[in-house]
């Protein structure tokens, strides 16, 4: 009886610090699992999202950027906006975007032979110390490309960066953005081209445990894609 009653003030004992290694096992995660999956991928999933959200196309709503000249190329539009906030996707497919135009015109439309809608889509994969997914994060990258004033440059239209799947474990928090600095010109005044840099960051906490992260994306308007990890 007394070596029961012993064990069992031993495991009573141990029981505690088992449970503070699982928690720290469960809260503890590494470093992320970054793939681009194509759109045969992403149809396999239970996109959490919806359909509303999957190649849905972007409008541009006559938001006026600076005026300048032929010459200089601006961002119209948003340049920085949420994509997730605590743990929830925040999209606005008719706002959350930006275009990189000539100086001297209002708005999209006064270009011509733009692209159909150019996309690329990336997942995010956190695991624990489990080896459990605690993030699924998969995004896309859109815009088109090609437009042209007089037949003169390649600018870029609506280019946003929006959630498509999203799961978080319990006890984990996500936040997520976009910020877009000023566009510039790759090629000459006479016939520019326009380079937009997007970056996506994020922000992923446990309570013990917290790390930020920056991917970059790089566009040009003749429909060139580079990604930076």
């Amino acid at each position: 009886m007394k070596k029961l009653l012993s064990l069992c003030f031993c495991l009573f004992l141990l029981s505690p610090v088992l449970s503070a290694e699982e928690d720290k096992k469960y809260y503890q995660f590494g470093k992320p699992i970054i793939n681009e999956i194509s759109d045969h991928e992403l149809q396999q999933k239970s996109l959490n999202l919806g359909s509303d959200y999957y190649k849905q196309p972007l409008q541009y709503k006559g938001i006026v950027g600076a005026i300048g000249t032929i010459n200089s190329i601006v961002n119209i539009g948003k340049t920085l906006w949420t994509i997730v906030k605590e743990n929830k996707p925040v999209v606005n497919m008719q706002t959350d975007h930006v275009s990189a135009i000539p100086g001297n015109v209002k708005n999209v439309y006064a270009l011509n032979n733009w692209s159909t809608p150019k996309t690329r889509t990336y997942q995010i994969v956190y695991q624990n110390g489990f080896g459990s997914n605690v993030l699924e994060f998969v995004y896309r990258i859109v815009f088109s490309h090609s437009g042209n004033l007089d037949e003169k440059g390649h600018y870029i239209a609506n280019a946003a960066i929006y959630p498509v799947h999203l799961k978080v474990a319990w006890g984990y928090s996500f936040n997520a953005e976009t910020f877009v600095p000023p566009a510039v010109n790759l090629s000459s005044k006479e016939n520019p081209v326009a380079g937009l840099e997007m970056h996506l960051g994020w922000k992923l906490e446990t309570p013990i445990q917290h790390t930020q992260r920056t991917v970059s994306a790089f566009l040009d308007g003749t429909g060139n894609i580079e990604v930076y990890q």
